[in-house]
């Protein structure tokens, strides 16, 4: 493709992203699956160009307000960036935007005058939180909770790339012998920091039609996701619900550390979120999975489980802000609104959960966020309201099942890019007491 063309398609992409309530690679894989002429090295290009406006929009929407620029439209964008970052002038992208085949239309005046004048330096040190952090501005307050005098750093590493992780199905195979069938296909895979059964893998690469998953000896799993799996502490002999289970990622590993002995729930509200458990599963050479719809209200699978369970895990839906890094554009489609109904639901997820842990047993909360009021407010609350509930120190769960001390958890687990390599995750476990 000419870089005009490379252009125009950023520029559709966008829109498409722009315009649909999905993740940008899913979008971005279904764009290029219809289009199979784009080949490999323009569909990289268009998509970093993409990804970088997503990752820098609150700085090109800076950029384009002091240029004057009265736009913020997929073109308005991708043309800051190439400006911005790539030091176009003004008769570059004129010549990119010449309105022939394939190529964007011409620019307008209004175009060539913010064009003209659009702020090409560094960011200054008084702009605006918002354009500094590349986060909505009112989001800006609750992560400064979060990690105060660590929020620049930790937000940076949010815009940064995600390894690809391994879990390692302990039922078939371990990861040194992985970790040598991975490099005999001239893949280079490295033990994870804290999960004792993965394996990260830097560069981009396909491993699902590879032997080692074909194979059943790994599922590709977030290092933090393995981590929220073990800390469940669940044993042989258990009964385990996984309740908000989706795909089943966290089934698989919890009836692995189980050593596929005992039986675990796994129970979900979508249909379509289940539907590939059964397949992984015999993949896996797991048996004891039993998945399971269940309705918004009381269901049938969940009665014989009330107050029988030794362990009760809630991944709870939430605002995903914890992989902005694997979908950055997520962050400009949550609004205080939809915040507020995300954690109204999580603590009805909880309430309901709660009910069938037995005495004595756990309850594990989690999510993708490193939100506040998704994580430690909803974990406070619980336990204001839930009198039959203790915390327990995250930290000792911590050694007692990885067997080392973590600098991430003590009364809660909160996992970031950057102090620990994996997305952004939270656990709290809360233990029902038996009397």
């Amino acid at each position: 493709m000419r870089p005009a063309g490379r252009l125009a398609a950023a520029i559709d992409l966008l829109t498409e992203v722009d315009g649909k309530a999905l993740p940008a690679d899913g979008v971005a894989a279904r764009y290029f699956r219809y289009r199979r002429y784009i080949g490999a090295k323009d569909r990289t290009w268009i998509g970093a160009l993409v990804f970088a406006v997503l990752r820098r929009r609150g700085e090109l929407l800076w950029r384009l307000a002091q240029a004057g620029g009265c736009q913020s439209n997929a073109r308005a964008l991708c043309l800051a960036l190439l400006g911005c970052r790539d030091g176009l002038a003004l008769a570059d992208l004129e010549a990119l935007c010449d309105g022939s085949r394939h190529a964007p239309m011409p620019l307008t005046a209004s175009e060539r005058r913010w064009l003209a004048t659009l702020p090409r330096a560094p960011l200054p040190a008084d702009a605006p939180p918002a354009a500094r952090l590349n986060v909505p501005e009112w989001l800006v307050a609750p992560l400064a909770r979060q990690f105060g005098d660590r929020l620049a750093v930790e937000l940076a590493a949010l815009d940064g790339r995600a390894p690809l992780d391994l879990r390692v199905n302990t039922l078939k195979a371990d990861p040194p012998a992985v970790r040598a069938a991975l490099a005999e296909l001239g893949i280079a895979a490295e033990p994870t920091h804290m999960s004792p059964v993965g394996l990260r893998i830097q560069r981009p690469v396909r491993v699902t039609d590879k032997l080692p998953f074909r194979a059943g000896w790994v599922e590709v799993q977030d290092e933090g996701s393995q981590l929220i799996a073990l800390l469940t502490a669940a044993r042989a002999g258990h009964r385990v619900v996984d309740y908000c289970a989706g795909a089943g990622g966290k089934s698989l590993a919890i009836a692995a550390a189980m050593g596929n002995a005992g039986i675990v729930h796994a129970l979900d509200t979508v249909p379509g979120r289940l539907a590939r458990i059964g397949e992984r599963a015999h993949r896996a050479g797991i048996d004891i999975i039993r998945a399971n719809l269940v309705a918004e209200g009381p269901a049938e699978a969940e009665r014989d489980l009330v107050a029988a369970c030794d362990r009760v895990l809630v991944d709870a839906p939430c605002s995903g802000s914890g992989a902005w890094r694997r979908n950055p554009g997520e962050r400009w489609r949550l609004d205080p609104a939809r915040l507020a109904a995300l954690t109204a639901a999580q603590r009805a997820i909880l309430t309901r959960a709660a009910t069938l842990v037995r005495l004595g047993g756990r309850l594990i909360y989690a999510t993708c966020s490193i939100l506040p009021a998704e994580n430690v407010d909803n974990a406070e609350w619980f336990l204001s309201t839930h009198g039959d509930f203790t915390r327990q120190d995250a930290g000792a769960v911590w050694r007692a099942v990885i067997g080392r001390p973590c600098a991430a958890a003590d009364e809660y687990l909160q996992l970031t890019p950057a102090a620990h390599g994996t997305d952004g995750f939270f656990v709290a476990i809360f233990a029902r007491r038996e009397g």
